[in-house]
């Protein structure tokens, strides 16, 4: 019974540490408000009228909605990871049809993503999608030009949807990176794994060292998918001396012979930062429920 108990209390610590995980560098989406989103202030007021005007009028024949999102900043995360969340929260596309399509350009990044839905992935695919980003968005974005990129890049992604746009010298490189961006996915997986276990075994040694190897391994695993960024290096060493802490604890706790261990209950205050999108949308536009499963290309200018 007290090897079972153990076995219960360290699946319970191991599933809170994934929880807090998650939560303390959940990714802030700003809301879906209309078809185009210029968080960023890239486009200028005709322009994204004239836009609002050409992707209500598409939805309106064609079911299909394409929303427009900019970003100043991603974060210290990949667009690819970025993108997937706003699809996840904004459910772009007809529910069943899962025909939404959105164009993410993050500013001072200058990174961009076609993120499809897999209703449309027959007919946007990974390689028109990388073509449309560096051939029609790209050469205005770099001189400057980001009005007529954003006009571009839209029209070139609703002649795809329906099926007239020509990828004549296709680009398999973009076929190629989401399956190795999965790759370093599952790598970074294994390694907060192994990381987890190594906690644990070194808390059952010495408690104290156990938190030490927390703050300085986290830090180093997160700079396998994020850029360095000097605060959020901080935050990495508090996130990791914390996780060790709990799951230190839950090694710490195997030497106990008595049967009564000292339990550890820590609170965490929810992480947030300092924003400027608003919380409420004011707007009667909203995804239609669709999905998406990674397919679309990124690029950069």
């Amino acid at each position: 019974m007290k090897t079972s108990g153990k076995a219960i209390f360290f699946l319970i610590c191991y599933t809170i540490a994934l929880f807090l995980s998650n939560s303390l560098f959940a990714l802030e989406i700003p809301p879906l408000q209309r078809r185009v989103n210029d968080y960023a202030h890239m486009i200028s007021p005709e322009i994204r009228l004239k836009l609002e005007e050409k992707l209500a009028a598409l939805e309106q024949t064609d079911s299909t909605q394409i929303a427009i999102l900019t970003v100043t900043d991603l974060q210290g995360v990949t667009i690819e990871e970025y993108s997937m969340e706003v699809a996840k929260k904004w459910k772009i596309g007809q529910q069943k049809l899962n025909n939404g399509v959105i164009f993410l350009v993050a500013k001072e990044n200058r990174k961009m993503r076609i993120e499809v839905g897999y209703g449309l992935e027959g007919r946007l695919t990974d390689v028109l999608a990388g073509k449309i980003l560096d051939r029609e968005v790209r050469p205005q974005f770099k001189s400057g030009n980001y009005d007529e990129g954003f006009v571009r890049g839209v029209d070139g992604i609703i002649q795809a949807v329906r099926g007239e746009y020509r990828a004549s010298d296709a680009q398999p490189r973009r076929i190629a990176s989401r399956s190795k961006s999965s790759f370093f996915d599952i790598l970074f997986v294994l390694g907060w794994i192994v990381l987890i276990i190594a906690l644990i075994v070194i808390g059952h040694k010495k408690f104290i060292a156990s938190i030490i190897t927390g703050a300085i391994a986290t830090p180093l695993l997160m700079l396998t998918t994020m850029p360095f960024d000097f605060p959020l290096l901080f935050v990495n060493i508090f996130f990791g001396a914390f996780i060790a802490f709990i799951l230190g604890s839950v090694g710490y706790s195997f030497r106990s012979t008595s049967g009564s261990s000292g339990g550890y209950y820590t609170s965490a205050d929810s992480y947030s930062s300092s924003s400027s999108y608003s919380s409420s949308s004011d707007s009667g536009w909203s995804g239609g429920g669709g999905d998406f499963g990674g397919g679309g290309a990124s690029s950069d200018w």
